[in-house]
């Protein structure tokens, strides 16, 4: 197989002259003639050591390590096409050929220069025309070609406005040698200037800016300052040259000072002489009117009133004119068509990325392209590609702001660079001595916008800086709005804001925005204002009642539209709470954390949720003991959902404590409840018995409620434990009928789920089947990611009793992924021995103890009971297959002293498990040292026997 070339290397693209209009002509033999237009291309590049890396519909992309081996290419492809018989329909393709440096990786070629070019190159010949670049002609001049010359075009602007090329056109015999003058930039009459840097991305974008220009005579680009609105509408204007007669022309007003000199501008321009006769506007109309032409008026915010009515006044009497506009905001003319560019294309940093993967985003191309031209020797990997992916995504995909991040490439490396963008303002200067004074540093560009909005603008631009993620209209009334700034007034400066290119509005979820740059710029000009302390109180008080108020709609129909909301607002509550540590404001970080407690569980923020309470309960005596109680059981919760089993019983019993000297009845049942099923998820059966008898006596005469689910739920469980499924059913139906009149997905999830577990222990798998798929698809539909995890492994579960293998390994699978993606450890551990279970079934020994090994590592600080014993029992049979039958036997001993002393119900994968190793064993060692290792392994506690495997 040939080798695809690296470095410096000669590209080929083709294409097919007219092919839209062929297949409208031909539609039943153009397909034939296709074939064998792929057949001569493939076989000509191939036979001359070229190498086809992407076909586009009819469109050859070729590369070739040697330039002559591409010309002799494109010769002998031309030669066959012209000579071919196509049967009434005429296939002309026209060829482009170009060398310059590219890396091959991931089946694709990365060098968006070189292969823009010849992309550009190819696509001003005509059909049956090759064309080369002087960088191959320079390669080729002096090679021995036969009956091959190249004719001298001249230096040509190709439409991606970089600096001219010379091009050749290869002659040949056979070949036509007389085409029309190429279809470039120096065609029709433009200003268009040339560019340093080429253009990256926006493929989709200029199509759409294209199709959309077709609709109207007018079209103004909005966007922030940087986003790319200029360079945009020059390449538009670039591409549509060929269809106006009087060309392109460009007008930047960025210069202007005083609006009264746009008309003078103008009429330079076009190099109109004045007539003092007339006056200006009238001359400029006049000399337009019958004019087929494409303008682009640059850069319109600061003088934005006269471009509106200069450009209305144009389009009424010139009906061929065509204009497209930048500016930070609307004209707000007749007839005006609006499109905001997006930023450019961002990576997902949550995501571990290759390089490889990270090059199909705008913004790392963007990045790259810069980076190399001011630093050759600037090289991407997969360990630097992270920090890539984060700089690009902190600044918003914003050109401008990645063009001067790529320059400090010559200094810093890239993880440097990310590790200061929270100084980007100072860290963002040095762009091109060439550009506007406020192109040169980002924060420049920045107060060029601030300096164009009115007073009370700045103040609301200011405020809204103090959330981050988003927020709602009713958000900023509320935190925003004080006797500066009246709260009737917010929603027509929000608009005013949006208008110019300051926020962004999310339809979809009815929500604002800044761009994170934006943002920043905004909380600076708040501290040196200083009210930035006042602002973000006022926003975690907000937060506060907002999700304590949330609070009862947890049940509900409402549920999931409350989770939604909180979702998005994640990023307003993780800079609520880091304001309440940094500013010791202990008590409100604790309300705002509990209050979010159902939430954190539901949404799989665990790990996060602890972090922020181990750093919000340092100092008690700063928190009320009811506050400090909520804590504290939210903390143990939290740590039984993880599997930190010694952590939650000492939180949970903290919280008992303070709620006994409370007299605080509701907290008393729930603590009692959750050290029951803390002793239950360690095998103590009968310290669960225990706490749930009290909390049962607690809640004899209690109403229905939440907290009654729970402990029938609870009930329920340790006696599907202890093998009693029919009192367990009781138990879980009553959970079952609390949770629907409450209408809580999430309770109604856990107990169809449980339930799912009692009708498999009857032998009921169909039922169980259908309770565990019903549980499964609440848990979906509220976004419940850790309930996901559960019904997953639940539904697996049900799916291995009923012999339906290969849609448990798809459970298995898929709720491993999940609890990766959450860092959710008991759900891995699960999920990974449950794998090791179906691969032992399957006799892949070696997959089996990777699963199996894996989980027992998670376990080996706070073994989950259940889990632990059926990593013993796999692990045990491994043994046996390994030959270590005294080791087996002894994990066969402690498995059964650990159902003895407990009191539980030994699973059916569980005991044959064990009864296959005993049997193994005995073969080879004999039915005396077997008994004689199995009852050693009886006095090896669970935990001795997870670290003995570990180490």
């Amino acid at each position: 197989m040939r080798i695809p070339p690296s470095g410096k290397t000669t590209f080929l693209f083709t294409d097919i002259e007219g092919s839209t209009k062929l297949s409208q002509e031909f539609p039943d033999i153009l397909p034939v003639a296709l074939i064998r237009h792929h057949d001569i291309l493939k076989k000509s590049i191939e036979a001359n050591n070229g190498y086809v890396f992407k076909i586009i519909g009819d469109a050859f992309c070729a590369a070739f390590e040697k330039a002559a081996d591409a010309v002799r290419a494109s010769a002998e492809i031309q030669l066959k096409l012209s000579t071919e018989n196509w049967n009434e329909v005429t296939i002309k393709v026209r060829l482009g050929i170009h060398t310059g440096e590219a890396e091959y990786r991931n089946n694709d070629y990365f060098g968006h220069l070189t292969l823009s070019r010849t992309k550009r190159l190819m696509s001003v010949a005509y059909g049956g025309q090759i064309l080369i670049s002087d960088n191959t002609f320079d390669v080729v001049k002096d090679e021995q070609f036969k009956n091959i010359s190249f004719q001298d075009l001249g230096e040509r602007r190709l439409k991606d406005l970089i600096k001219p090329i010379r091009v050749y056109q290869l002659m040949k015999e056979g070949l036509t040698a007389d085409f029309p003058l190429l279809k470039t930039l120096d065609l029709r009459p433009n200003n268009l200037p040339y560019q340093l840097t080429n253009f990256i991305g926006r493929e989709k974008e200029i199509l759409k800016v294209k199709s959309t220009i077709e609709k109207t005579n007018l079209l103004t680009l909005t966007g922030s300052g940087g986003s790319g609105k200029t360079r945009l509408a020059l390449q538009v204007g670039a591409d549509l040259i060929d269809e106006y007669e009087n060309g392109v022309w460009l007008i930047d007003l960025a210069p202007l000072t005083e609006e009264t000199l746009l008309i003078q501008t103008v009429l330079n321009t076009f190099n109109v002489i004045e007539n003092p006769l007339k006056n200006s506007e009238e001359i400029l109309i006049e000399y337009l009117k019958d004019k087929e032409m494409f303008i682009i008026i640059d850069n319109c915010e600061h003088i934005i009133e006269a471009c509106s009515k200069f450009t209305e006044k144009i389009l009424s009497n010139c009906s061929k004119i065509k204009i497209i506009a930048t500016s930070r905001e609307a004209l707000r003319c007749s007839g005006e068509i609006t499109h905001r560019i997006a930023s450019l294309s961002l990576p997902d940093t949550n995501k571990n990325l290759t390089f490889e993967e990270l090059t199909q985003y705008e913004s790392v191309n963007l990045f790259i392209d810069r980076a190399i031209a001011v630093n050759p020797a600037f090289k991407i990997n997969n360990e630097n590609a992270p920090a890539l992916a984060e700089i690009c995504y902190q600044l918003d995909g914003i050109p401008l702001a990645i063009e001067l991040a790529a320059v400090r490439t010559k200094m810093l490396s890239l993880e440097k660079i990310y590790e200061r963008l929270s100084d980007r303002f100072k860290l963002l200067t040095g762009g091109k001595r060439t550009a506007l004074p406020r192109q040169q540093t980002l924060k420049a560009m920045i107060d060029w916008s601030y300096d164009l909005i009115s007073e009370s603008e700045k103040i609301l631009w200011r405020r809204l800086s103090v959330f981050k993620g988003g927020w709602t209209l009713e958000d900023a009334e509320e935190i925003c709005s004080d006797e500066n700034l009246d709260v009737f007034d917010i929603l027509d400066y929000i608009h005013e804001l949006t208008e110019k290119s300051i926020i962004i509005f999310q339809e979809e979820k009815d929500r604002y925005r800044m761009l994170e740059t934006i943002r920043q710029y905004g909380n600076e000009k708040s501290e040196v204002a200083g009210e930035m302390k006042v602002l973000r109180t006022k926003h975690l008080k907000y937060y506060i009642n907002l999700s304590e108020n949330a609070i009862p709609e947890y049940m509900g129909p409402k549920a999931k539209m409350w989770m939604d909301r909180l979702e998005d607002e994640h990023s307003n509550i993780q800079s609520a709470l880091t304001f309440s540590v940094d500013e010791k404001l202990y008590e409100e970080g604790c309300r705002l954390a509990i209050s979010l407690g159902k939430y954190w569980e539901i949404r799989g923020y665990i790990s996060e949720c602890i972090s922020w309470l181990e750093k919000l309960m340092v100092n008690p005596e700063s928190i009320s003991p009811n506050v400090f109680a909520g804590a504290n059981k939210l903390a143990g919760i939290l740590n039984s959902i993880w599997g930190n089993y010694k952590n939650s019983q000492k939180y949970f019993e903290a919280a008992l404590e303070i709620y006994e000297k409370l007299d605080d009845k509701y907290g008393i049942s729930a603590s009692l409840n959750m050290l029951g099923l803390n002793a239950y998820d360690i095998g103590d059966f009968k310290g669960a018995k225990v706490y749930l008898e009290k909390c049962l006596e607690l809640n004899k005469d209690a109403k229905i409620s939440l907290s009654l689910a729970n402990l029938n739920n609870s009930l329920g469980i340790v006696n599907i434990a202890e093998g009693k499924y029919n009192e367990a059913k009781v138990f879980i139906q009553e959970c079952i009928r609390i949770a629907r009149e409450l209408k809580d997905d999430q309770y109604l999830s856990i107990g169809l789920c449980n339930l799912a577990d009692v009708e498999s222990g009857l032998g009921n798998f169909e039922s169980a089947e259908k309770f565990s798929s019903e549980g499964l698809l609440l848990d979906r539909q509220l976004g419940n990611t850790g309930g996901v995890i559960l019904s997953l492994i639940n539904l697996g579960m049900v799916y291995l009793c009923s012999d339906k293998t290969d849609k448990a390994k798809n459970c298995f699978n898929e709720s491993l992924s999940l609890s990766n993606e959450t860092e959710n450890p008991l759900g891995k551990i699960n999920s990974l021995l449950n794998l090791g279970y179906i691969s032992l079934m399957e006799g892949n020994i070696q997959n089996s103890k990777l699963f199996y090994s894996e989980s027992i590592v998670l376990q080996k600080d706070t073994p989950d009971f259940k889990c632990a014993l059926n990593c013993l029992a796999g692990m045990a049979a491994i043994k046996t297959s390994e030959g270590e039958h005294e080791f087996a036997a002894r994990l066969a001993g402690t498995i059964d002293h650990a159902f003895e002393s407990t009191g539980a119900v030994i699973e059916k994968s569980v005991m044959e498990f064990n009864q296959k190793t005993l049997d193994t064993v005995k073969k080879s060692i004999g039915n005396e040292k077997t008994i004689e290792e199995f009852n050693k392994g009886k006095s090896i506690t669970l935990d001795e026997a997870i670290r003995l495997l570990v180490s």
